[in-house]
């Protein structure tokens, strides 16, 4: 009979299976009542974790986003693998960081010496485009002055406005 941690008997017969980690005893007994023991340790390896820090892209466009992550656990060396449909898939993108990054998914695959591995998926955004509305009142009369409004949406606020008049003068 096979017995757990000394307490819990898990199966009969020349082998078991679906174990967890754990000591593991195995009692034999033959017909004429002799008997022999054995003692093994079944280890696990240390669950992997991952965090990570991201950049997204400063601007609609832009190629300027980060994505740097940190694992712990697992056995042995961990090596990262990246997948994205930004990448060539015949040149391996690997290493905890990866930069120059359009906005899109990026999927890591964190694997140790044994094969175990995570998987995370890891979105890049960015910023709305740009988008400027201009609102213009004529003259009416002469001696009066016009008026242009802007109203702006998307890409990062604040906004620096920049006027150049028709005589090539500029206000910021």
């Amino acid at each position: 009979k096979w017995i757990k941690d000394k307490t819990t008997e898990v199966g009969y017969g020349v082998e078991i299976t679906g174990l967890g980690a754990g000591n593991y005893e195995i009692h034999i007994e033959d017909r004429n009542g002799c008997t022999a023991y054995s003692e093994t340790d079944i280890v696990s390896s240390p669950p992997m974790q991952m965090t990570y820090n991201k950049q997204d892209v400063s601007m609609n466009g832009g190629e300027d986003g980060m994505i740097e992550v940190y694992a712990a656990g697992g056995t042995g060396v961990l090596t990262y693998k990246w997948i994205s449909s930004h990448f060539d898939p015949n040149v391996p993108v690997t290493g905890q960081q990866i930069t120059t990054l359009k906005a899109g998914y990026y999927t890591v695959i964190i694997e140790d010496e044994v094969g175990c591995s995570i998987t995370e998926t890891i979105e890049i955004t960015q910023p709305e485009t740009i988008e400027v509305m201009a609102t213009i009142t004529d003259i009416k009369c002469p001696g009066d002055s016009g008026i242009i409004r802007v109203d702006v949406s998307g890409g990062n606020d604040p906004y620096l406005y920049t006027w150049e008049y028709p005589d090539g003068t500029v206000v910021t």
